[in-house]
């Protein structure tokens, strides 16, 4: 029972950000969540000793390789 616990907070903190994540990025990076996951991933990082990297810093990750592959198109086809 433990370990499916610990593997049900592995996948759900593990999700890649998905475009809906990324259009309520409001909600999913709010103080209460990030807390949550916070101590979600920390849990998981003893039991397993895989690192999971937070949803929220995925996000501003892939916005800005966005930002910069946009912004790149933008000047080639000047």
């Amino acid at each position: 029972m433990k370990n499916s616990i610990l593997l049900g907070m592995l996948f759900l903190t593990s999700c890649a950000a998905s475009e809906q994540a990324i259009k309520n990025k409001d909600l999913y990076c709010s103080d209460l969540y990030v807390g949550i996951r916070a101590v979600g991933r920390t849990v998981s990082e003893i039991a397993t000793g895989a690192t999971i990297v937070d949803v929220c810093s995925e996000i501003d990750s892939i916005v800005e390789n966005a930002e910069e592959t946009a912004d790149a198109s933008t000047k080639s086809v000047e």
